[in-house]
């Protein structure tokens, strides 16, 4: 999950709360019942608890450039594949979130620009 705003509060905010609704949805989808494991994790997980752990790209630009640098320097990351918080975001917000993230984070990651140090086995 990702979305990138210009402002880093609004980020978050805005980030979790689709990506929590994005799991509740799955919460329900696996069956709502105690028994299944993937029911108690999706119905209480807090997306910013992941962002806090480096498991989602919640925040400003500049947050979202220093994650994914740290990704390319720890593990040598190239390539991403995302999801745009699509827990009930309007399309409009999705764009803007898109829009954000190609202005403003790409570029800096254009091979030219790209750090060259890799991870070590």
């Amino acid at each position: 999950q990702m979305f990138c705003h210009r402002n880093h509060e609004t980020a978050l905010a805005e980030g979790r709360k689709y990506a929590n609704n994005y799991y509740r949805h799955f919460a329900k989808l696996s069956g709502a019942t105690e028994a299944n494991p993937i029911y108690p994790y999706y119905s209480t997980v807090d997306a910013l608890d992941l962002n806090a752990n480096g498991q989602l790209l919640l925040g400003s630009p500049e947050a979202l450039i220093e994650r994914i640098t740290s990704y390319q320097v720890d593990y040598g990351l190239d390539y991403m594949m995302m999801e745009i918080a699509q827990g009930g975001a309007q399309h409009e917000t999705i764009c803007e979130a898109l829009e954000t993230f190609a202005a403003e984070v790409m570029p800096h990651f254009r091979k030219a620009d790209a750090p060259k140090e890799k991870m070590t086995a």
